[in-house]
């Protein structure tokens, strides 16, 4: 569901991103830039699949217009049952939603749920876990020129814990740049987030629904951030230009249509098809 908003929370820093580029030059790059926001909290659905009770971390930071339009999509939505012995029963999960808005004209925004990961609620040896995941180095070149990023990771994960293969999904900047200078800048990043991926070890399942499978895929989002760390409880938008979704030859069927991408917390481990799976679109009205 997208909704149309006349907001300014987010213009400031959408300045300081596009401070530097060169109109003349990056004028189509602009036109792409959105704002999004990271919110994470607890869901709770009946038997049926259907939202009982929700609730948000840190609900006194949310910006108005983003509590609103929360409060009318999350009550719409639809999980697919969790059965257990048979039967289907209640369930609990955490959640964690990416809010999107981009700029229509001088003083209105759309703003929409992009994208959302319910992890469920897993009891030990259950999921994927981490072992050693040392963090990748920040690009010198990339550094010394202040541009920052995100890059979005699915990992392919062994049954000894190895990672198998590793591939960006998604890679987006927070600077704004000429087009070939920015495929430069997201593959400076992805190479480096995938070499220090290749290292990491998991720790697999050892119970549960997913103990028997011949591997794991794992999606762990990685964070080039210049100056003080993000605060994982902060609420707040944050302007970047979105990079391609990339398709990944290796990755299961499912996950071209999945919609958690970037929703997760950087460094986080989240494994994919585990937890609650939704049955209607994040945008049901």
């Amino acid at each position: 569901m997208a909704r149309i908003w006349h907001m300014g929370a987010w213009v400031v820093a959408l300045s300081m991103l596009t401070a530097g580029a060169q109109a003349q030059t990056a004028s189509a790059v602009r036109k792409t830039i959105e704002a999004s926001m990271l919110v994470s909290g607890d869901i709770e659905i009946t038997p049926q699949g259907k939202v009982e009770t929700y609730r948000f971390d840190h609900p006194e930071d949310l910006p108005p217009e983003a509590r609103q339009l929360l409060d009318q999509a999350i009550p719409s939505w639809v999980f697919h049952p969790v059965e257990r012995d048979g039967h289907a029963v209640g369930a609990r999960s955490k959640m964690s939603l990416r809010l999107v808005a981009r700029k229509l004209d001088n003083d209105r925004y759309e703003m929409a749920v992009r994208s959302a990961q319910f992890e469920g609620d897993p009891q030990p040896g259950e999921v994927v876990g981490s072992a050693k995941m040392t963090p990748p180095r920040y690009p010198q070149t990339a550094a010394q020129n202040g541009v920052a990023g995100d890059v979005y990771l699915l990992v392919r994960v062994g049954r000894d814990g190895t990672v198998e293969d590793v591939a960006a999904e998604q890679t987006n900047l927070q600077v704004v740049d000429r087009e070939r200078n920015m495929e430069k800048w997201r593959a400076m990043f992805e190479k480096s987030a995938m070499d220090a991926a290749r290292g990491w070890t998991f720790v697999p399942p050892t119970r549960g629904e997913s103990v028997g499978d011949a591997y794991w895929q794992v999606r762990v989002p990685v964070s080039y951030s210049m100056g003080e760390p993000r605060k994982l409880e902060e609420v707040k938008w944050r302007a970047y230009v979105p990079g391609p979704r990339n398709l990944i030859p290796w990755a299961k069927p499912n996950v071209a249509a999945d919609t958690g991408v970037d929703a997760g917390i950087d460094g986080h481990v989240s494994q994919v098809g585990a937890g609650l799976q939704l049955k209607t679109p994040l945008g049901a009205s």
